[in-house]
């Protein structure tokens, strides 16, 4: 089972969208989706590349992006910290906050 549907809805779009990014007709596309269809090498590549994630995700192999976070991390609240070793990747406002007090006490110690 794919995820396409899944990976779509998080990057707000709709399959209309999709289907005329990668240039198939939206028929084929939510065909695709529902599994009727099968995700050939190409469409997998370039799905790929439209939802920035790897074929692996798509084809349902690892997690599918968070939904609204796009790779820069842009969303309020949140930031990437997989080198922290968080559950799911990413750092809650709170310990965002933590991290800035932190690093604010130490400047000013250093600072003195």
């Amino acid at each position: 089972m794919n995820k396409l549907k899944e990976i779509r809805i998080a990057k707000k779009m709709s399959g209309v969208d999709v289907a005329n990014a990668i240039n198939i007709t939206p028929q084929y596309y939510y065909e695709l989706e529902k599994g009727k269809k099968r995700l050939n090498e190409d469409l997998l590549r370039k799905l790929a590349v439209l939802f920035e994630c790897t074929v692996d995700c798509i084809l349902g192999l690892t997690h599918p992006p968070q939904p609204n976070i796009p790779p820069q991390a842009e969303r309020a609240g949140e930031t990437p910290a997989i080198f922290m070793n968080t559950r799911d990747g990413y750092l809650t406002v709170e310990e965002i906050e933590n991290i800035i007090i932190r690093a604010v006490a130490k400047a000013l110690k250093e600072k003195n």
